[in-house]
């Protein structure tokens, strides 16, 4: 799903292709297509870079981040 929504521009820059929900400890985000993610950026106080480059680097997100189309 996450491979699906978006494209990894470099280190900490992901390029929003789809729109996808995504529920942490801060509340839900929902991401907009176009728009290009940076680590630092909070978005409603969740770093959608940051988790994007966890999982990128791990293949899985923390346990507290759920994604929903």
């Amino acid at each position: 799903m996450l491979s699906e929504a978006f494209v990894r521009m470099g280190a900490g820059e992901w390029f929003c292709r789809a729109p996808l929900g995504i529920i942490g400890p801060t509340g839900s985000v929902m991401v907009t297509p176009g728009v290009v993610y940076r680590t630092g950026k909070p978005l409603n106080g969740l770093d959608i870079a940051l988790l994007l480059d966890s999982w990128h680097a791990t293949g899985s997100l923390p346990a507290n981040i759920t994604v929903q189309k």
